[in-house]
């Protein structure tokens, strides 16, 4: 192994380029300290044994050229004197930046977050197919490799090669999630990659019903008396769509005059019904009980959907 006086920029300066492979040289005066000079660069490093470990540990302190000789040394006397006291930077770093850490450990971990605040399965389920569908090549890749070009290349591919930006967006915007929920595990990870991204313009559904009898004649004419009265409710009740395919028998109180939405994308709430809601929720479970039987948990039942109740695929336009 060879060795040199690093004590001066003049002398790291001095050091010759190999024409192929890498050459280390370790300091003759602080024990451990050298510089890989590679075929273009040379890099300051610590290699010392940390708790009586059989094969020292390698510290990567910086560039030369990026950090000065005496920055370099500094760092490496500290690290040094870390060790000496039995802690192991290498550990410390590999945590804090989540060296290793794939997109797969990454969505465990936001899956744990997500049901620990009671997130709703459709949510996760979401998440879930978007990660398939555009991200599975990536699901076994670590983090610190998924890099902001390819977060760009992704959107653009999605968004203009599959004409699709609503899903681009949906798709960066899942990646920020896992990414930054990792974050707090490994604050030592750069920002997501989702940062160089331009988001395509989004523009919100305004959309409402202006002549009501036009509407109501129209609706009478769906076949499928579920999904009748599933537009029916949507346009006096006012919820969400995708919260009321999954509506529950058991979450309705026809006495009372109420029927509960226990999972939302916001918080859970009750709704009073009026009296022209609760004839239709009646009628509804009545009929339900009729064609798919009196156990039959939910309020819009589909006998094609393997939920069990309308999906969006089923709503049709």
């Amino acid at each position: 192994m060879p060795k040199a006086t690093l004590t001066t920029k003049t002398a790291v300066d001095a050091l010759p380029h190999p024409k192929q492979g890498q050459t280390i040289y370790y300091c003759t005066e602080l024990t451990g300290f050298g510089v890989v000079v590679g075929a273009r660069q040379k890099t300051f490093i610590l290699e010392r044994r940390v708790n009586g470990s059989r094969a020292p540990k390698r510290i990567t302190i910086g560039r030369v050229g990026e950090i000065t000789l005496q920055k370099a040394r500094q760092d490496a006397q500290q690290l040094i004197g870390e060790m000496v006291g039995g802690a192991d930077p290498v550990a410390r770093k590999r945590d804090q930046t989540g060296e290793g850490i794939t997109l797969r450990q990454a969505w465990k971990l936001h899956q744990a977050a997500m049901d620990k605040k009671g997130r709703s399965q459709k949510s996760k389920d979401d998440y879930q197919a978007k990660i398939d569908c555009h991200m599975s090549e990536w699901l076994d890749r670590p983090l610190v490799e998924i890099t902001r070009p390819m977060a760009t290349a992704l959107h653009t591919k999605i968004g203009e090669t599959n004409g699709n930006p609503y899903m681009a967006n949906g798709t960066m915007r899942v990646l920020r999630l896992i990414w930054n929920r990792a974050r707090k595990t490994h604050p030592g990870l750069p920002e997501s990659p989702t940062r160089a991204v331009d988001f395509y313009e989004e523009k919100g559904r305004t959309a409402v019903i202006t002549d009501w009898p036009v509407w109501w004649d129209s609706v009478q004419q769906i076949v499928s008396p579920v999904r009748r009265d599933f537009y029916i409710w949507l346009a006096f009740s006012g919820c969400r769509a995708g919260e009321t395919m999954s509506m529950e028998v058991g979450n309705i109180d026809l006495k009372r005059g109420i029927v509960r939405y226990p999972i939302t994308k916001t918080v859970a709430f009750e709704l009073p019904l009026s009296d022209f809601q609760t004839e239709l929720l009646r009628n509804r479970i009545k009929e339900n009980a009729e064609e798919f039987g009196a156990d039959c948990r939910w309020v819009f039942p589909s006998i094609t959907a393997a939920s069990g109740h309308l999906v969006p695929t089923f709503l049709g336009t």
